[in-house]
């Protein structure tokens, strides 16, 4: 009867280790691992042997978690660098804008005071001819003007006749002899009035 029992504790125990050897050979040919545990029949070299599949699956874990670590390394750092990039082309962009901006209003700034500038510079030169205009009219209507020549005159023969010379006054007589108002109360028309 002992005996039986011990039988029967084995089958138990090789029923139990085979469904085992199964379920973690299902598990371990769905990850990769390929574990044969059927050929296997006591139990420490099964334990050896799930032992050996769960370091090589901690170790290919790890490994992918390196990998994972270091791509999402670079790929932070690629960010990180393109942002930075980025950042310097906005940045560029910004400082060309508001020089193009400064450039614009400094060049309409100059257009404005060379406007200005020009302005007030032919206002003045406007004033200051007006100015010299009158003072040549002024200066004219106080001189006398040779009938002849029309250079300035000393000499006045009548009331609007003036000569600047008595060459110019003996030039012009033939001319002025009919109009002189001197001669009017004088008979004598032939020969030019000469200063008394």
């Amino acid at each position: 009867m002992k005996r039986k029992k011990e039988e029967q504790d084995q089958r138990v125990l090789r029923d139990k280790s085979i469904s085992e050897q199964k379920e973690t050979s299902e598990n371990y040919s769905s990850n990769g691992a390929t574990i044969d545990l059927s050929m296997t029949r006591d139990q420490s070299s099964v334990i050896k042997m799930l032992q050996d599949a769960l370091e090589r699956e901690r170790q290919e874990k790890k490994e992918l978690i390196d990998k994972v670590t270091r791509d999402s390394q670079k790929n932070r750092e690629r960010d990180i660098q393109q942002a930075v990039k980025r950042a310097v082309n906005k940045e560029r962009l910004e400082r060309e804008r508001i020089t193009d901006e400064a450039v614009k209003k400094a060049v309409e700034k100059c257009k404005q005071d060379r406007e200005r500038h020009t302005q007030k510079a032919l206002q003045m030169a406007k004033e200051e001819a007006e100015k010299s205009v009158q003072e040549a009219v002024s200066l004219a209507k106080k001189k006398q003007w040779c009938a002849n020549c029309r250079a300035e005159a000393f000499y006045p023969c009548c009331w609007n006749t003036s000569y600047c010379t008595l060459e110019c006054q003996k030039t012009h007589w033939c001319t002025h002899r009919f109009h002189c108002m001197r001669v009017a109360c004088n008979c004598n028309r032939d020969g030019p009035m000469t200063r008394s």
